[in-house]
């Protein structure tokens, strides 16, 4: 009986413990995109989480990167056992009025030949946006995805030169 309350004592104080915050290391994978696994790898890059919300019930995150330049990462993919397995990472610009909708989609069109490993547009309500898709299907080192975080971070930078360049 003392093995039964202390297995059950046990289990209730690792279900009720908080969770200790993940240092990045990286060669840790990452099995599932949440923000508690993420949070580290955005942490590395001194990017913050700015908010969190839920778009058709799937987890976003918004975070700023050092650089200034604000992006969200929506967590997809998510399996009938609750690991979401895909993240599709973004950045939204408004349009410049001086600019017709047609001008845009040729603009980001050939940035997408430019940058073929990225996607770039025009969304339903006229903001420009680049995006990338990350899986981890099988898992994903943090030091791949930190790689895939600043990489986009520096796309960032490069879509919105190129966007001041046109004026």
């Amino acid at each position: 009986m003392k093995n039964i309350r202390f297995a059950v004592a046990l289990l209730i104080a690792s279900v009720s413990a908080p969770v200790a915050a993940q240092s990045y290391d990286s060669a840790a994978s990452i099995r599932s995109f949440t923000e508690n696994s993420v949070q580290p790898v955005l942490a590395e890059l001194n990017a913050q989480i700015t908010g969190r919300d839920k778009v058709n019930d799937l987890q976003r995150i918004s975070f700023k990167f050092a650089n200034g330049f604000v992006a969200d990462m929506l967590m997809t993919a998510c399996l009938k056992d609750g690991r979401c397995v895909g993240a599709r990472i973004e950045a939204r610009w408004d349009r410049d009025a001086k600019f017709t909708t047609q001008s845009d989609e040729a603009f980001t069109a050939f940035f997408n030949k430019q940058y073929d490993f990225t996607k770039s547009g025009v969304d339903a309500n006229g903001k420009l946006f680049i995006q990338r898709y990350v899986i981890a299907d099988r898992g994903i080192q943090q030091g791949v995805l930190y790689d895939e975080l600043l990489n986009f971070q520096g796309l960032t930078k490069i879509f919105d030169k190129s966007q001041a360049d046109r004026k």
